[in-house]
């Protein structure tokens, strides 16, 4: 490890949510392309979060705030630092406006010393309140902002649209297997009501309709039981998030969505996971708020959310082709994006 590293990454996120720790690993790559040059302020992680971040044992991981601060203000002074503020969901509060307060003047103290501030792969859920101000400062002092979605950007002026880091994983699209794909996986909230009987209705009859198996999967610890009442409402198989670290669930949930044809989930990352995995991401759930639909319509995947919130007689057929090819196109368009955008990077050296 080097004993002074230059990019200090704000990576912080929930414990039991492997999403958030799988779209962080790709930025703090981006970022810190050379192992052990990180400093990673992680908050509460545990060693079962940090697993699905790629860091390695020379990565300084710090879960002190104000020792990650200062680290990264004295790196500031000596010139040439990266400040990176946390990709995700960023949603406005007092407690984040004035985190981002004292994140401005250390990012702006980095620039002026030759560095950099980045806020790259930010979604800011749509509000009016007056405390969005710092957060709009900070993205006019930043040296590059991604927004993932069209509403972060327009509120982040200077942004640009780049889709969510997590569409950069996953199998490439040309090692899909369309010929082993029987399942559909049906993946809920667990903090909503359980949708009414006439949308379990039409999951069975999708899954009828294409011959396909019925999976009910928890990619968030706290949906487990969610994830459970629906496997016995829908008479499907169950995973469950338990007993194992975020990488190793990863890998699991990432297998399944490998021989699924259809997800229907209202987890963002449910969905984009599954489509990096060549799976057809649905977020037609009437109990879902618009999340999903502001963030694949960033992707250029508009729908993916486009009967979200809608009850279930008015819900479509789900059809598979010619929507896999489309898939396979727009994922390969949201990795090149992604790769160009983070190539285009101002780099320290």
């Amino acid at each position: 490890m080097t004993n002074r590293p230059r990019h200090f990454i704000w990576a912080s996120g929930q414990l039991d949510n492997i999403g958030d720790s799988l779209l962080r690993r790709p930025y703090i790559e981006a970022v810190a392309p050379e192992k052990g040059d990180a400093c990673v302020w992680t908050r509460d992680a545990d060693a079962h979060f940090l697993s699905g971040m790629g860091l390695t044992e020379n990565d300084r991981v710090e879960r002190s705030y104000s020792r990650w601060y200062w680290a990264a203000a004295g790196a500031a002074l000596r010139g040439k630092a990266t400040i990176a503020l946390n990709a995700g969901e960023v949603p406005v509060s007092r407690s984040g406006a004035l985190r981002l307060a004292s994140l401005t003047l250390l990012g702006g103290l980095a620039r002026i010393r030759g560095g950099r501030l980045l806020w790259l792969g930010v979604g800011i859920p749509p509000t009016e309140s007056l405390l969005s101000a710092p957060y709009k400062s900070a993205a006019r002092i930043a040296t590059h902002v991604w927004a993932r979605d069209p509403d972060t950007q327009r509120l982040l002026v200077g942004s640009e649209l780049v889709p969510d880091w997590a569409f950069s994983l996953g199998t490439p699209t040309d090692e899909w297997d369309a010929s082993n794909r029987q399942l559909l996986v049906v993946s809920l909230r667990g903090d909503r009501n359980l949708p009414a009987d006439d949308w379990l209705d039409w999951i069975r009859k999708q899954a009828s309709d294409h011959e396909l198996e019925i999976v009910t999967v928890s990619q968030v610890a706290r949906d487990n039981e969610r994830t459970a009442e629906l496997a016995t409402r829908l008479s499907g198989k169950l995973i469950l998030f338990e007993g194992r670290d975020h990488a190793e669930h990863e890998s699991v949930v990432r297998d399944v969505y490998g021989r699924s044809k259809f997800v229907v989930s209202d987890r963002l990352h449910g969905l984009i996971v599954a489509a990096s995995e060549g799976a057809i991401p649905i977020g037609w759930v009437p109990t879902s708020k618009g999340k999903v639909r502001r963030h694949f319509d960033g992707a250029g995947m508009p729908w993916v959310g486009k009967y979200e919130g809608i009850p279930a007689p008015e819900l479509p057929e789900l059809v598979s082709a010619p929507t896999q090819e489309y898939l396979a196109s727009s994922i390969g368009a949201a990795r090149d994006r992604i790769a160009s955008q983070a190539a285009s990077l101002t780099l320290v050296r």
